[in-house]
C-alpha cells in the first residue's frame, strides 16, 4: 500500500503536536531559495533525486509536481497548526514567479538590491 503524507513535507508529529522537521525543513528552505535563484522545478526535483533526499520513509524520488506543491503551500509561513519554516517574503516572491513569472508580488514596489541565497550547497548573491 502506497503511504500518503498526511502532513506537509518539512514537518512531523511528535506527543501528537505537529512539529518542524529540521532536517526536511532545510530542504524547504533550499527549494525556495533555488527556485527563486531561476531553478526550474524540473531541476530542483532532479537535484533533489541525484542527492537521495528522501520525500517519505520509502522513496527518494522527487518530482516537479511535488516541488510546485511545496511553493504553493501557505502553511510553510506558520498558520494555527503549523510553525513557520520560511518568511512571508520569500514565500509570495516565489508563489509570484510561479504564477506570473515575477518574483516581484504586486503589492511589493521593490525588493532588496542584493540578497545572499545559499541553495544546494552554493552561495551565490542575486541581485534584483
Amino acid at each position: 500500500m502506497k503511504k500518503i503524507r498526511y502532513i506537509p513535507y518539512g514537518y512531523t508529529m511528535r506527543n501528537g503536536r505537529t512539529v518542524i522537521s529540521t532536517e526536511e525543513a532545510e530542504v524547504i528552505r533550499d527549494i525556495f531559495k533555488a527556485y527563486l535563484n531561476g531553478a526550474s522545478l524540473k531541476a530542483i526535483a532532479e537535484e533533489l533525486t541525484g542527492r537521495q533526499i528522501p520525500y517519505t520513509q520509502k522513496t527518494t524520488t522527487w518530482d516537479k509536481a511535488r516541488i510546485a506543491r511545496i511553493i504553493d503551500n501557505a502553511k510553510y509561513v506558520g498558520t494555527e497548526e503549523y510553525d513557520p519554516i520560511i518568511d512571508e517574503a520569500i514565500y509570495e516572491a516565489a508563489v509570484s514567479l510561479k504564477r506570473h513569472g515575477s518574483a516581484i508580488p504586486a503589492k511589493r514596489k521593490t525588493m532588496p538590491s542584493t540578497c545572499s541565497v545559499t541553495s544546494f550547497g552554493a552561495t551565490t548573491a542575486v541581485s534584483q
